[in-house]
């Protein structure tokens, strides 16, 4: 496999994003996670019920949802996504490279 080539790219760091990631990292598989940085999660100042958590703000759980992929493998970058084409799989094309 390639440096840049991943069994999954996940964009966006919400928390379906994050979920899919701690998951498919836990089972070794290698995953990149990319967010622009901007997403509506990160903002909301009160998160109740998810997932057990009775109150979290959208910021720490994003925070925590990154610290746990990245601690299970999974790689995380802080990139805008510009175009996904299909070309023997998938091409994702960010403002800082190609995966």
């Amino acid at each position: 496999m390639q440096e840049n080539s991943y069994d999954c790219i996940i964009i966006g760091a919400g928390p379906g994003g994050l979920q899919a990631a701690i998951h498919l990292a836990r089972y070794n598989r290698k995953v990149i996670l990319l967010d622009h940085g901007g997403g509506r999660t990160r903002h909301a100042l009160h998160i109740e019920n998810y997932l057990g958590l009775e109150l979290t703000s959208g910021k720490e759980l994003v925070d925590t949802g990154i610290r746990q992929i990245t601690s299970f493998g999974a790689e995380f970058r802080r990139e805008d996504v510009a175009s996904v084409r299909v070309e023997n799989g998938f091409v994702v094309t960010t403002e800082k490279g190609q995966y």
